[in-house]
């Protein structure tokens, strides 16, 4: 790897270093705030209901063979450059992100939408989760 190919990795890790610092900054990235809240004071969160619910949907067509044919390297890079504009577009409509899958830029991607009763709930504890069930 030459050191133009790992300088956006290195923008990663710093950032992700950044982030770890503040365990209580990183977890409200994680959670909704009041998830984040009763996480942070020890308490079990409870499933809760949403009577209605959209989520967007996505996947990169080709995807596998996409990460056969390319280094890991330019997959996680890939990776990153869509989450990022994922990230800016949760924040933009002020929607709460659970999950990324998917590439923006160059590729081609399918998208669905399905709207509708969910619950949502932490799943796990040493690497808790955040998901939506429905």
């Amino acid at each position: 790897m030459n050191a133009k190919e790992a300088e956006p990795l290195e923008h990663i890790q710093n950032e992700f270093k950044e982030k770890m610092t503040n365990k209580t900054t990183s977890i409200y990235e994680l959670f909704p705030k009041h998830i984040a809240d009763a996480l942070n004071a020890g308490k079990r969160v409870e499933p809760e209901a949403h009577d209605n619910v959209t989520v967007v949907f996505s996947d990169i067509i080709g995807f596998d063979k996409i990460s056969e044919e390319l280094p890991p390297l330019k997959v996680s890079q890939m990776l990153d450059r869509l989450y990022l504009v994922f990230d800016q577009l949760a924040k933009k409509h002020k929607v709460f992100k659970v999950e990324t899958i998917g590439d923006g830029g160059t590729l081609q991607v399918r998208a669905g939408f399905h709207s509708g009763p969910v619950v949502s709930n932490v799943i796990g504890s040493l690497n808790p989760r955040f998901g939506l069930f429905g």
